[in-house]
């Protein structure tokens, strides 16, 4: 496997004891149409990450046809979600199960024939059970289609991964997936207002064909609303940044039918999308799951693995190393802040001009000595 030149040297850098947050950082991976790969996706970001050194979970949140724990030759079926919404366990943390690879870990999704159309309460209890498992990074495998199941469970992540194949459905299917996470995320901050609404829903719709209208056109054409409430949506918009992965690449990159995809998000959707990277097409994979046999889905023979560690390694790693890096810079500023301030004079009684300072303001900073040169403090003193 080709690794980058500074990969070694980047992944030394990291201080594990920094890394470590109070809660993990939770990636969705999702799509508006099955088949592309989604789950095979989510599994080797997984396996990458745990290379690393990075505790990782990944938990199958596929409600419809879990087979996350397929991929990794997992087939304990004692713990899953079902314990959790039969009241069997409340802390998620007790369903999680080791897998082949050392920091990667796994939760299995529901089996049988259980109820997949959850009240919104059960589903905002679950999801704040995930933001307090235990692990840096938690990878949400999410199944096809737009419920709302799936897709709240897509916007409850940090990163919004939308996984695609280069053909001309799948595209069709991600913009569709993209413009209903949208309008899911509208009708929760404007669940009470259906004028605001409405014409919301019938914007950005392909299906209309040329008499389509984009959302942000429709939304500044709107009249008898507060204008906090468009300034509002259009932050909604402006913060809710979808990650491309294009998989299953065969031969040539799938630079037009990405561009087509971003422009249509920009321009019907005023939303900004993140191409994280392209995953070949490779029999190595294929073979990997048809014999059950996850350990060679990191394989150095596989293409699609050297795919996987570089966008790991590039949007992920290397975001870790920017965040750290400024939590340094702050703390040498704030360093030099409190060194430029530590000589600062407080007023008390103890002043030897106490009794005849006319700008007296005990428990304050001396209004005539500060700042202070240390040699005129020792002078003064």
């Amino acid at each position: 496997m080709s690794y980058p030149s500074d990969y070694y040297t980047d992944i030394d850098r990291l201080s594990y004891s920094t890394q470590l947050t109070k809660r993990p950082r939770v990636l969705a991976v999702g799509g508006g149409k099955g088949g592309v790969g989604k789950t095979i996706v989510a599994t080797m970001l997984g396996i990458c990450l745990a290379s690393l050194g990075k505790k990782t979970i990944v938990l199958d949140a596929d409600f419809t046809g879990a087979n996350l724990h397929g991929y990794l030759n997992n087939w304990n079926e004692d713990l899953s979600l079902n314990r959790y919404f039969m009241r069997r366990t409340y802390d998620l943390n007790e369903l999680v199960q080791p897998t082949l690879f050392k920091h990667l870990f796994l939760i299995r999704g529901v089996s049988g024939l259980v109820n997949t159309q959850y009240k919104y309460w059960e589903k905002k209890k679950l999801l704040r059970a995930v933001r307090n498992l235990d692990a840096d990074y938690v990878i949400l495998d999410l199944g096809a289609g737009t419920s709302y199941t799936t897709i709240d469970f897509f916007l409850s992540a940090d990163d919004h991964i939308v996984v695609l194949s280069p053909d001309a459905l799948a595209i069709q299917d991600s913009y569709g997936f993209i413009r209903v996470s949208i309008l899911r995320k509208l009708e929760r901050a404007f669940h009470d207002h259906a004028e605001f609404m409405t014409p919301v829903r019938e914007s950005a719709d392909l299906t209309r064909g040329h008499s389509v209208q984009s959302l942000l056109s429709v939304l500044e054409r709107l009249e008898d609303v507060p204008e906090s409430w468009i300034l509002l949506a259009k932050n909604l918009l402006r913060t809710f940044t979808p990650k491309i992965i294009v998989n299953q690449v065969r031969q040539a990159e799938p630079g037009q039918e990405v561009q087509a995809l971003r422009l249509a998000a920009k321009d019907l959707l005023n939303v900004q999308l993140s191409f994280w990277g392209v995953i070949h097409h490779d029999p190595v994979v294929q073979a990997a799951v048809k014999n059950l046999r996850p350990d060679l889905l990191l394989s150095a023979d596989s293409s699609a693995s050297a795919d996987v560690v570089s966008i790991v390694h590039r949007n992920i790693i290397a975001r870790e190393l920017n965040a750290q890096k400024a939590e340094e810079n702050d703390w040498q500023a704030n360093r030099q802040d409190s060194k430029a301030y530590q000589h600062f004079r407080i007023c008390s009684c103890r002043c030897i001009a106490w009794q005849c300072c006319a700008d007296r303001s005990g428990g304050m900073p001396c209004t005539i000595t500060n700042p202070v040169p240390l040699s005129r403090a020792a002078s003064v003193s």
